[in-house]
């Protein structure tokens, strides 16, 4: 699969199907295909299905393993850039949907529509608390091992098996990103559709009222029984992939009227 020199990164990304262009972003601790892999198989009959390895994730390697959701979404726009996408659809899941979430507030034109999957845009004590599991200084190695021995394996490329660096990183990351204000989400034109789970800590309820208050384009889909991984196929990813359809579609008819 190929790479893309995108400033200092060697962006790894896959890229299959035809059609209009979707973007999937991972979370973190994650990879890009593996992530949405039930995403993938449902949309590349019909659309182009873009997925890259984040910076400082997967097999993408760069030189400044230091990153923020923010400067993540700089590497987003520069893929495009770089695939000549002018615009596209992105869905992304927990800190994936953060970073399109800032594709939309700093680049709006380039922004087809939003899916946050498990993200109300806002950093909460469930997100740390979840975070500060895989904390190096402190993880139960005896519970964790077996991810850390896979993330080892799938992020080799991006920090040659320092797992800590990747950890650390994560953390740093959640503390302070996302740090968007109302007047930043007022700047979200694109149609925003938030997808989450029932059983999902790390989305609260204020924080979708917030989103509704401020985006005007603002959706919501709640499953039921589901927690922070909806879309994956050993949930109900069935579910999340038609009301994913059928938001696009919908986007679609209304550009065309």
């Amino acid at each position: 699969m190929p790479h893309l020199i995108c400033n200092d990164l060697n962006m790894y990304y896959e890229d299959t199907g035809s059609g209009e262009p979707i973007i999937f972003l991972h979370g973190s601790l994650t990879r890009g295909a593996p992530t949405f892999a039930a995403q993938i198989q449902a949309f590349q009959p019909s659309n182009r299905c873009i997925c890259p390895d984040l910076r400082g994730h997967g097999n993408t390697s760069c030189t400044d393993l230091c990153w923020t959701s923010e400067l993540l979404a700089d590497d987003v726009i520069e893929l495009m850039n770089a695939l000549d996408l002018p615009k596209a659809h992105i869905v992304g899941h927990s800190m994936g949907a953060d970073v399109a979430m800032y594709c939309a507030v700093n680049y709006p034109k380039r922004v087809s529509s939003i899916v946050s999957i498990s993200s109300a845009g806002a950093v909460n004590d469930s997100v740390i608390t979840y975070m500060e599991r895989f904390n190096p200084e402190s993880i139960d190695m005896v519970k964790y091992g077996n991810l850390v021995e896979t993330i080892q394996k799938e992020h080799f490329a991006a920090h040659g098996g320092n797992w800590q660096t990747l950890f650390n990183q994560s953390l740093a990351n959640c503390y302070t990103y996302p740090d968007f204000t109302d007047d930043d989400f007022k700047k979200i034109t694109a149609p925003f559709l938030l997808i989450y789970g029932s059983r999902d800590a790390m989305v609260k309820d204020y924080e979708v009222e917030r989103l509704s208050q401020n985006i005007s384009s603002f959706s919501c889909r709640l499953i039921e029984d589901c927690g922070h991984f909806p879309h994956v196929a050993s949930q109900k990813c069935d579910v999340v992939n038609q009301m994913i359809m059928d938001f696009i579609c919908q986007c679609n008819s209304s550009t065309q009227m």
